[in-house]
């Protein structure tokens, strides 16, 4: 055995241990993953990159050439709820179902031990001939601790042109935990008690569940008044989230120069924030009651919330008595999809006769308000970006909505692709694109050639003439695909079938027998050790 067989059989063993499952490439992995992506900014605003608020599922049933209508398919994309909680998110539904006759379908569903729950989002027979865009947000559904929930999406044609294909973009998922139940049950509640009386903490059950606290200071009548005294109820957060809820506090702290004071309480590792529900020391007499809400608190796993009631007089009739009531009590959590609701962790039906993806989701803002200055925002761009890893074609499906306001707004996409000799653009929308108020525009297979170790992305932004100068807006970007150093074969992934093909050239250069080209990586003329270490870099990507 030469030393080169020796080479090779040594490595193939190596990643034969490791490979003992066929890999599959996903769009955004080693070189296109989420950290190798960068932006340039925007002027006066701020940009972000983030590839866990949104998930992509997708179908695609063909049946050409045989000229045969689709009958009513769908393909079903699960997961398993982790707890019982309100599940809510945002959703685009886009695709092409050809032509005569086609409909389209979208149900958010959730099984339950007393069976299936399912919310219409396209209702079954929604006409949706050729290309055809639907969208919605805050989709609920009630979900079952351990049971299955997701999506169910498809259609049908009676034409020639047997295709149906669409994608369900899902976005902003968040999973609400309603009431006073798990970490917020009553017994989980601490109560600090209040000096010189009693407290008490009641829940109360039904399909708008309450707690209330009470408290009760009688220092006797006549008696020289009440000092200021204090009760605190508290209780640990279990999630990152945000919190909600509504308040209506009552109370009798006598008359002369009476108070009352109502806190809600955050501690995060030793520092409080304290948000005055009734401000401190706000004056009172006789019989009282305030209410109100809390929206959008936010909080982490850990945090100590406190809701913390004081009072005080100068009266003969030396008693304080009072009850603060929560209702409407929520803690939502914005986790994204990440963890149990990860790509990994949603599963699918298939659908007959085509294929199915569940797939990452790129999404690129932008967000600048110069309503404060009274000023107009001129035209600005910024560029999201990443870097080629190989020559080659890149493409994806897009999604681009947003807000610019109002008067001669315009808006940008574009796609962009850097080289030795200068710059590709490929326009998606616009430039400057007129555009008022909400907008949304979507699209499908954008391509570009890209050059190995030059920059390629998108621009995007635009401008107003508006008082109201602001423009904001996402990007999702979808089956992804850009060229893999080591993807000898253009399937999408570096795999064991592009390491045999390697491996068979490995030693030969242009002109020899069993030169193949795609392996010579870095175009040096024959395949060598610095192509096989490209190749091994993206291995399972």
């Amino acid at each position: 055995m030469n030393r080169t067989h020796l080479r090779r059989t040594v490595i193939v063993f190596g990643l034969l241990a490791s490979a003992a499952s066929p890999l599959s490439g996903q769009a955004f992995t080693g070189p296109y993953a989420p950290g190798q992506w960068s932006t340039t900014g925007i002027q006066d605003g701020t940009t972000a990159i983030d590839f866990t608020s949104s998930l992509s599922l997708s179908y695609h049933v063909d049946l050409r050439p045989v000229g045969l209508p689709v009958s009513f398919r769908t393909a079903e994309f699960s997961a398993v709820a982790s707890q019982s909680s309100t599940f809510t998110v945002d959703w685009d539904y886009s695709g092409f179902h050809a032509f005569f006759a086609a409909d389209a379908t979208l149900q958010l569903f959730a099984d339950t031990s007393q069976g299936r729950v399912v919310v219409h989002l396209v209702p079954q027979g929604t006409p949706a001939g050729g290309g055809f865009a639907f969208s919605g947000q805050n989709a609920s559904i009630q979900i079952e601790a351990g049971m299955p929930f997701g999506i169910i999406v498809g259609g049908q044609n009676f034409d020639t042109d047997g295709r149906l294909i669409g994608t369900v973009i899902l976005s902003n998922p968040r999973v609400i935990s309603e009431g006073f139940a798990g970490a917020f049950d009553p017994s989980n509640w601490t109560d600090s008690g209040i000096a010189d009386g009693t407290t008490a903490l009641t829940p109360s059950a039904g399909p708008s569940p309450t707690l209330d606290y009470d408290y009760d200071v009688n220092l006797g009548n006549p008696g020289t008044g009440v000092p200021e005294h204090s009760a605190t109820i508290s209780a640990t957060v279990p999630d990152d989230g945000t919190i909600r809820f509504d308040w209506n506090y009552t109370g009798f702290h006598a008359f002369f120069l009476a108070d009352a004071t109502l806190l809600l309480e955050i501690d995060h590792n030793g520092t409080t924030t304290t948000i005055p529900l009734v401000a401190p020391v706000t004056p009172v007499s006789g019989n009282f009651q305030f209410n109100g809400s809390v929206s959008d608190v936010p909080v982490q796993a850990g945090d100590t919330l406190s809701i913390t009631v004081r009072g005080s007089n100068a009266d003969s009739n030396s008693r304080l008595t009072g009850t603060v009531s929560l209702s409407n009590f929520s803690l939502t959590r914005h986790d994204g999809f990440t963890g149990t609701l990860a790509p990994a962790q949603w599963t699918t039906t298939g659908i007959a006769e085509g294929a199915t993806d569940i797939g990452d989701v790129g999404a690129f803002s932008y967000d600048v308000d110069l309503t404060s200055q009274g000023d107009i925002v001129t035209p600005r761009t910024t560029e999201f970006r990443t870097i080629a890893d190989a020559d080659g074609t890149a493409s994806f499906d897009w999604n681009y909505a947003g807000f610019h306001a109002f008067f001669s707004a315009g808006a940008t996409l574009q796609l962009f692709a850097d080289s030795s000799t200068g710059r590709q653009i490929v326009d998606l929308v616009g430039p400057n694109q007129a555009v008022s108020g909400n907008f949304a525009f979507s699209g499908q297979a954008a391509s570009i050639q890209v050059h190995a170790g030059h920059p390629f992305g998108i621009i995007v932004g635009g401008g107003n003439f508006d008082t109201t100068a602001v423009i904001r807006g996402t990007v999702r970007i979808y089956n992804f695909r850009a060229p893999i150093a080591g993807d000898l074969d253009a399937d999408g992934d570096v795999d064991l079938t592009d390491l045999s093909t390697m491996l068979s050239a490995f030693g030969s250069c242009d002109g020899d027998p069993g030169f193949v080209p795609a392996a010579d990586i870095d175009n040096s003329g024959c395949v060598d050790l610095s192509d096989l270490s490209r190749l091994l870099s993206n291995f399972g990507s």
